[in-house]
């Protein structure tokens, strides 16, 4: 064979290793995890080594522990306290999760908080209410026990604002996602279309849904979209679709990505609803990655029952390709790729693209070229499954942009 020709074949064979490589990225490893779990740190059942046993056998590969940063009130010099992180120790509690991390190395065991930043008095002396004790963001990735510590958090004595001067707006909230987001921590909005009423003598204690807060706040990483914020927040059209569009039309400097949680206290299951993460290797810091990239998908079902195996866009030459949380440049029309394993028929693969439905798919596997290209524009796409047994899958964003011709 002449040397041009060998030479030749030689660099065929590189560009197609590179274009293969382009198409396959990175190997990803699933892992599902429970990212919202108390102990009895705080007002769980169990202790720490007994969640992280309950989620093994469940199936799950990553613990964060989410445990309340205070749950402290106090009007006109009466305090009420139960356990949380602040009681128990900010050291200490870190101390306890990287001795059950030692102590489970096939697991990924992590600390996290669930943060209260605020809460208000409102109505009469005898007859008082409690308003937004349980409107919680959680946070992972903070380093040290100062950087608990110094959370602006009125029972800690860190905010800017007290309880006895009423509503506040998102202030309180917005200082909160802003203090993380300058020690490089991920925030999390949780339950948002919640609600809790309870009496403590004669005082109530009311929180309403708030998920207009998904709009009204900037920064945050995402928000648990499932189980307990879907009708409006989730939703196709929602309240994420329109921060979505505000991203890719430049009012927002960051996306919004979605978990699922179970919010685990030690009652119902510790893997329903739960996240699924892609992750490059077995670590903390893997986890963290996958999660400020939003390479996940949240679930509300069983792990063994419901599998999203792949869901990516590339070019139709497959040069350029992107999975959830990443973004391709197209000059081209986009082909979308999925592939679901489930033993339990679909009821139907819900295609969204910039908060609209474009098609709907009943098959497991699909390959669907999207005759759609706007020159210069930023768009996503996202995926709502689901099956005949009534499990979801809600996919995390994948952007597009279109070149200008």
């Amino acid at each position: 064979m002449p040397r041009k020709t060998i030479l030749f074949s030689i660099t065929l064979i590189i560009a197609l290793f590179c274009q293969l490589s382009l198409v396959f990225g990175t190997e990803y490893e699933r892992v599902a995890g429970t990212l919202h779990t108390h102990t009895k740190v705080s007002d769980g059942l169990f202790s720490a080594s007994e969640v992280v046993e309950i989620a093994r056998r469940r199936g799950l590969g990553v613990v964060i522990f989410t445990d309340h940063s205070d749950l402290e009130w106090e009007y006109f010099g009466v305090k009420v306290k139960h356990d949380s992180i602040l009681s128990y120790g900010f050291q200490e509690y870190l101390d306890l999760v990287e001795s059950v991390s030692a102590d489970n190395p096939d697991m990924i065991v992590m600390a996290g908080i669930e943060a209260s930043p605020f809460y208000y008095w409102k109505g009469g002396f005898l007859e008082p209410e409690l308003r937004d004790w349980t409107k919680h963001l959680t946070i992972y990735g903070l380093k040290t026990a100062e950087d608990y510590e110094k959370l602006p958090i009125v029972a800690y004595g860190t905010s800017r604002f007290d309880q006895m001067s009423g509503e506040q707006g998102v202030e309180p909230y917005q200082d909160l996602i802003d203090y993380v987001n300058k020690r490089e921590g991920l925030i999390f909005w949780a339950h948002l279309e919640s609600s809790h009423i309870r009496t403590f003598g004669s005082a109530k204690m009311i929180a309403s849904p708030h998920p207009e807060d998904l709009i009204r706040t900037y920064n945050y990483t995402g928000f648990e979209a499932l189980p307990a914020s879907y009708n409006i927040c989730s939703c196709p059209g929602g309240y994420w679709d329109q921060v979505l569009l505000d991203y890719c039309e430049g009012r927002r400097k960051k996306p919004v990505w979605i978990t699922g949680v179970s919010d685990f206290h030690g009652y119902g299951d510790i893997a329903n609803p739960t996240t699924v993460l892609w992750l490059k290797e077995r670590s903390s810091q893997a986890v963290l990655d996958a999660l400020r990239c939003g390479r996940m998908y949240a679930l509300e079902g069983h792990l063994r029952d419901f599998i999203l195996q792949k869901f990516e866009i590339r070019s139709i030459n497959g040069q350029q390709s992107a999975m959830s949380g990443e973004e391709v440049e197209l000059s081209g029309y986009p082909v979308i790729s999925i592939d679901i394993s489930t033993p339990i028929p679909l009821k139907g693969i819900k295609l969204i693209r910039d908060g609209k439905f474009i098609a709907e798919f009943s098959t497991n596997m699909i390959e669907f070229l999207d005759r759609y290209f706007d020159p210069g524009k930023k768009s996503y796409y996202r995926l709502e499954i689901l099956n005949k047994a009534g499990h979801r899958i809600l996919s995390n964003p994948i952007f597009v942009r279109f070149k200008r011709e």
